[in-house]
Order: structure tokens, then sequence, then C-alpha cells
């Protein structure tokens, strides 16, 4: 390509809009991803070329430090709340003029009444001169050092175990729940849109605005083609059902994010000869997941159905099969009685081991009686006894685990009942006369 062949792409993408210039670019160069990132910086330079204007607009209360991430519609900047003495992630959007201020104003709305521990909050909102979000900045501090270390995206933090990629997937069904309870759909789900903290490592999810691009009105076809919903690359939503397709679409994302994270790789890819958003619109699923444990694996192809209603119905569904696989409980896949049996023992470890080592000792006993030919009566309580051990420690497993919904007795010191009435700061209150 040459140089004015390049002026003349960029001078197109910056016309072109913000949200459809990654796609644009994908399409038309399939195999230079480099070059395709390369531009995007470009055009994001061009739309935005005067830092020291944002830096500017926000100093009146912020001091303006790095840019933290930069995607197709905003670039993330750290910056310092001089007011209230914190740092803060400042979300400056690409766009000028009545358009981009509509959206700030949106995103704040739809984002202010979220305050899970899985969704950054937005803490203040500028519509004068340069629009932009204020942000919490997700970071926390090295507790050997008590340096504040900044969070990364689930794209470039990376989970250390399977168990990690589950609690994630967890977090980020958590935090769509919360939103999807207060009414406000997430719509562009993806790693780059989940931050992990430093020193705990959970998972909270950003970026709302594809939420306030849409509203309540019929949703246009956005979003990153690596991860977009079948349905959403078709270009096809149910006419009475807006709102249900659109939880549909997030519970699809929570399933592509789950897919990246425990194969490494997003559920579309570009070919040679099409896209990923094409690939998206045409296959019949994404490529299958053989190395996974069955029972995650099972989550992630429901929530990956290309028919949207054999998804599962909410992202809270998800949230109760993820706690399940986290604490050796049955999903709403384990019926079988053998397989509740075998979670139910999981959980017991102690129980599973002593009632192992008993069935091996009945067998080993039963094995050597035979072998030396001696009668049954001649080597009285072997097998007996382990078979009364097994049942003895099952007796105890059972008597310690008190269930959930279990009350305490009447005669239990803990009983109401049976406590003593304690005024607020401790002293003993005397009883009221009766009249």
């Amino acid at each position: 390509m040459t140089g004015d062949e390049l002026a003349d792409l960029l001078d197109e993408m910056v016309r072109h809009p913000a949200h459809d210039v990654a796609r644009e670019l994908d399409r038309r160069f399939p195999e230079q991803p480099a070059f395709v990132r390369q531009v995007q910086i470009w055009v994001r330079s061009r739309r935005d070329s005067d830092v020291d204007a944002v830096r500017i607009a926000v100093s009146a209360r912020y001091d303006l430090e790095e840019p933290i991430a930069d995607g197709g519609t905003a670039t993330v900047y750290r910056a310092r709340d001089r007011r209230l003495d914190r740092d803060v992630a400042i979300k400056v959007v690409h766009e000028r003029g009545t358009l981009a201020v509509e959206r700030v104003l949106a995103e704040a709305c739809a984002v202010a009444g979220l305050s899970g521990e899985h969704v950054v909050p937005v803490l203040d909102v500028n519509v004068a001169d340069i629009p932009y979000l204020v942000m919490e900045l997700v970071a926390e501090r090295e507790p050997a050092t008590g340096i504040l270390v900044q969070g990364a995206s689930a794209a470039r933090c990376r989970p250390r175990s399977l168990h990690e990629a589950i609690t994630w997937i967890r977090d980020v069904a958590s935090g769509i729940r919360h939103a999807h309870a207060t009414g406000v759909i997430h719509g562009d789900l993806k790693p780059d849109n989940v931050l992990i903290t430093p020193v705990t490592r959970r998972a909270r999810v950003t970026d709302f605005g594809w939420s306030a691009l849409h509203g309540g009105q019929r949703p246009r076809v956005t979003g990153t083609p690596q991860y977009l919903a079948p349905e959403r690359a078709r270009g096809c939503f149910a006419d009475d059902a807006v709102d249900s397709g659109l939880i549909a679409v997030d519970v699809w994302g929570i399933g592509a994010i789950a897919y990246e994270l425990v194969t490494g790789r997003a559920p579309w890819q570009h070919t040679d000869l099409l896209s990923a958003w094409e690939i998206a619109a045409t296959a019949s699923r994404p490529p299958p997941l053989d190395d996974v444990p069955v029972r995650i694996r099972r989550i992630i192809e429901r929530a990956l159905s290309i028919d949207p209603g054999r998804r599962y119905v909410s992202a809270s569904a998800i949230v109760r099969d993820l706690d399940a696989v986290l604490e050796n409980r049955p999903t709403s896949f384990d019926r079988s009685a053998a397989r509740r049996a075998a979670l139910w023992l999981r959980r017991r470890p102690a129980l599973a081991a002593t009632s192992a080592l008993a069935i091996v000792f009945a067998a080993w006993t039963g094995i050597a009686t035979s072998r030396t030919g001696a009668p049954r009566a001649s080597r009285p309580g072997t097998t007996e006894a382990a078979i009364v051990a097994a049942g003895t420690a099952i007796v105890l497993e059972l008597h310690t685990v008190r269930p959930r919904n279990a009350r305490p007795r009447a005669n239990d010191p803990t009983h109401p009942s049976r406590a003593k009435a304690v005024h607020p700061v401790g002293r003993p209150t005397r009883p009221r006369p009766r009249h």
C-alpha cells in the first residue's frame, strides 16, 4: 500500500462510524491483523488527536495520567481525583457533538444504578466540551509493599487454573445478573470488557456503552465479531421479544468469555475465505470443547447454543450451575443418582476415604478367608467389623453436618429462647414489670 492509499484509507476510516471501524478493517484485511491494529491506532489518534485538550477538559478536578485502554469507541485514562485524593479511570469517547453527549449521559444513567461487587461503577460524568465518564479504577494494593497495582482485562490476564477460570466466569455471570435485575443489558461481553483485580483476582464487568447506544430501542447489528451471538450477526431479533432476545445475547456473551478462558481462543475465528462475522452468521456451532471437563463443558455449550431458546433463560441460572461446579454439588445436568452420590462423597472426602478403606478391608478379609478355606464362623467379626466401621463413619458424618435449614434445639445454649437480654452497650437489661 502506497502512502497516498494509506492516507485515503485513514481519511475514510475517520469518517466511518466509530463503532464499525474494527469490523470494516477486519473485512478488508482479514490476513493482516497487525496492520489492522495499527490502522485503528492511527484512526483513534486522528479522532482524538490532542490529548492536551482532554487534559484541559478534566483539569478542574482531575490530573490526567497515562492511557490504560483504547477501544473502538473510547479511550480510558488513569487520573488522580484531587478533591477526594484517589485514583480513578476516565473514559473519553472518540465522537464529539450532540451524539457523544447523549451517549455519555445514557451510559452514566444505565450504570448509575449498578453497585454490585462484580460491576465497575460510574462515579462522575461531564458533558461540557469533551464528554467523559469517571469510573472506579480497578486496582488493589500489594500486601507486601503497599503499592497500588492496577488490574488488567481478562484478554491480557489469563487464569492460572481451570478453577480460577470458572470463578471468573461465575463473577461475570453474577455481575450481569445484577445488571439484568435493574433492567440494564450489556450487549458486548468479551474478555476486553472484564477487568481482573490484581491481588484477589476476581472479575468485574465494565463498558456498558452498547446498552447506552440502544436503550429501549430495537438494537442495531454491532459488536465484536469474534464473540458475536449468531442471531446478532444475522440481524435477527424477534419483533415481540426484544427484551428476552437481548438477555439471550448476554447469556451468549458469558458463554463466549467462558469459551476463551478455558480454551485460549474466541468462539469465532476468521478463515482464508470467511471473516469472523460471516462465520458467526453461518456456522452451526463453535469448535467443540473436547479437552474441557464434562461438567463445565455442558454449561458453556448450553450458553453457546445457536438457538437462543435453548440457552440458559437467565444469568442467574448460569450462576447456580457454576456455584454447583465450584462446590461439588449437582448442576442442572447431574440428574442420575450415581452422579449425585459421587458428588456427595466428593464434598465429604473423609467419609469417602473411610468408606473406601472399609470396603477394601472387607474385600481383603473375604478373599483371605476363601483362600484359607476356613469356615466363616472360624473368623468371627472381620467383615462385619468393616461394615460397622463404614456405617459408623457415615453416622458420624451425618451427625456433624447440620442441614442448612436446621434450627437449634430449645435446650441448645445458642437457642434464642435461652439467650440473655443484653443492652446495646453490653449491660443486662432489667425485666419490665408486668401490669
